[in-house]
């Protein structure tokens, strides 16, 4: 060990096994490792002060670590029995007269409740109002247990200046019901241009508490006014194919701190756009944001909402396939957060998270733990404040990421501030590109026992834009990168080290060479690849696909190019120039570029 207290060695780190081998040697002077020598100043690249072999500290290892389900929809029994079409209660279903009278008879007799095909059945205030957590609501249809509504292509809408929930369940203040389902195809209109503030409560699409076996489905939430649902404590909730557009407060608000939220729920293609989060203080712009817990979602997509995707509170044991952010106009893009000073939310496992062109991060993690992601890609993000595209905050425990990319935010790329964080893949490039200072990577003070297998950082800009590649500050302790390459160059430095306990090991030890003159050669057993043909090769596919995986391939000659093909999804074909970086996903199929850079 130096001076310094920062440790130089070999090691291979299997990140989410939970197991490190370690080869420990004495290092030659002339391998290139980073964070040897040196104290709080800028390091050099490379530093070549080697130490001697030391004990290596334990993984920061969650042992908790979920896969991502097969998002398999439950089986769904719906209620059967009398069946009977609005219309022959008196419903009229002409977009004018009201037809609440007449739809409240028919869920009050019959079981099966039939909309007819494609017409607009509008509905006012009941001029009644049920409590919930001491504050009255307004509402127009209540909903018994044991009772399935079937839209058949119809839109039922809210009429003017009504200013209340558009359904309720029946026991809402009570104990609740059970067996409902919402089945469309069907639209609700909440007619927002035609509302005002509620006298009381809020206003939705649906108000409900405390129902089991709920099943909404098919449906598209139009002109909302605060929220398109507003429920709270659903056990075996079954939501998909929802679609909230318009909204002038929040889209899905799913349970609420001191209330609850959803337990035993499925929740599978879920979109809400454009919620604006301006119509009540609390309706304030959330596309989805949910509580509860042992919960499965399997894909949700939302542009331009005011605020983002939020499990918060104490949520714990939510598995969720893919999560899809982009153009927040005031807030983050998928936060998963806890309370200051309360529940934690813990034990999120994601496969993939999508960011872009959102107000402050893509991601942001605090007050949680144990939280696995697969995947993590942000583009731009951070593009109206000066915060990093991805954070992981002081108070995140135990998160572990397979890979993250984070491209052209404004004010620096990936933050890690939390203790026990292990990302197998670091893609920084170009994060920085308004504001002076910025760092690809920043590890702060309060990051502890911090783990990477492999991390690039590239300023391919021309003047440099981004600060440092890599910012390693006071405080930080116990860091473990496998492998740091940065490509193009820095404003300031490649890398900055202030922590202690710091290892960072020079790329060419972790990457494997393709053979020289190989069309086709294998990633079986990586995700770092370099060429080094000797002469004209044209590779047309990769060896060793399956589902999800990732790699990088680094051009380390002139005579390597990579085509479009039957094995190849590229954007352009790409003639290599050593230094350059194209990195692929394969998709089942065909191995699909995801970035490349041009140096």
């Amino acid at each position: 060990m130096t001076n310094s207290g920062v440790e130089c060695r070999r090691f291979t780190v299997r990140v989410f096994s939970r197991r490190i081998s370690v080869i420990l040697f004495a290092l030659l002077p002339e391998l290139s490792v980073i964070g040897c020598g040196g104290t709080v100043a800028d390091q050099p690249y490379p530093s070549s002060q080697p130490g001697p072999a030391v004990a290596v500290p334990a993984s920061p290892a969650a042992d908790w670590f979920p896969p991502v389900g097969d998002f398999t929809p439950p089986l769904k029994v719906f209620p059967s029995g009398a069946t009977g079409n609005v219309r022959d209660f008196g419903a009229k279903c002409d977009g004018a007269a009201d037809d609440r009278a007449a739809i409240q008879q028919a869920l009050d007799r019959v079981v099966v409740v039939q909309f007819p095909a494609g017409v607009t059945c509008v509905v006012n205030a009941s001029g009644r109002t049920v409590m919930l957590a001491g504050t009255p609501h307004r509402y127009a249809l209540s909903i018994p247990s044991n009772r399935a509504i079937h839209l058949n292509g119809s839109t039922l809408k809210l009429g003017d200046g009504q200013n209340a929930h558009l359904f309720v369940n029946a026991n809402l203040d009570g104990a609740g019901n059970s067996h409902i389902a919402i089945l469309g195809p069907g639209t609700i209109d909440l007619n927002r241009g035609n509302q005002t503030a509620p006298p009381s409560g809020e206003q939705s699409g649906g108000l409900m508490d405390q129902v089991t076996d709920l099943t909404v489905r098919d449906i598209t939430f139009t002109q909302v006014r605060e929220y398109a649902l507003r429920h709270f404590r659903i056990t075996r909730g079954y939501y998909d194919r929802l679609l909230c557009t318009g909204s002038d407060g929040s889209c899905f608000a799913f349970g609420v701190a001191g209330l609850g939220g959803p337990t035993d729920s499925y929740f599978g293609e879920i979109e809400a756009h454009e919620a604006a989060g301006l119509s009540s203080p609390g309706a304030s712009g959330n596309p989805f944001i949910a509580y509860g817990f042992n919960n499965v979602l399997k894909s949700f997509v939302g542009r331009g909402n005011r605020f983002g995707f939020k499990l918060q509170d104490g949520a714990a044991n939510w598995t969720i396939g893919r999560v899809h952010i982009e153009g927040t106009k005031a807030d983050k893009g998928l936060k998963i957060m806890g309370m200051r000073d309360g529940a934690q939310t813990h034990h999120v496992s994601i496969g993939t998270v999508v960011t872009s062109d959102n107000y402050y991060e893509g991601l942001y993690v605090w007050e949680s733990d144990d939280v696995a992601i697969g995947r993590v890609v942000s583009r731009r993000d951070a593009a109206g404040a000066a915060s990093p595209a991805v954070t992981i905050a002081p108070t995140a425990n135990r998160i572990v990421v397979r890979s993250i990319e984070v491209q052209e935010a404004r004010a620096g790329g990936l933050s890690i501030e939390g203790t026990d964080v292990d990302i197998e893949e670091i893609y920084a490039r170009n994060n920085g590109l308004r504001l002076s200072g910025q760092e690809n990577i920043a590890i702060h003070a309060t990051a502890q026992r911090i783990r990477s297998r492999s991390l690039i950082t590239v300023d391919d800009q021309r003047p440099p834009t981004v600060d440092r590649g890599l910012g390693i500050h006071d405080g930080a302790s116990d860091v473990d990168i496998g492998s740091y390459l940065p490509l193009g160059s820095f404003v300031t430095s490649l890398v900055i080290n202030q922590g202690t306990r710091v290892r960072i090991i020079d790329y060419t030890e972790a990457i494997q060479l393709f053979a020289d003159g190989d069309s086709t050669p294998s990633v079986r057993h990586g995700r770092l690849f370099k060429t080094g043909n000797s002469g004209t090769t044209t590779i047309t596919d990769f060896e060793g696909g399956t589902a999800e995986r990732e790699i990088t391939v680094l051009c380390g000659d002139a005579n390597t190019r990579l085509v479009d093909s039957a094995g190849l999804s590229l954007v352009t074909a790409m003639s290599c120039t050593p230094d350059n970086v194209i990195r692929f996903l394969f998709d089942g199929a065909r191995w699909v570029e995801t970035s490349r850079t041009l140096i």
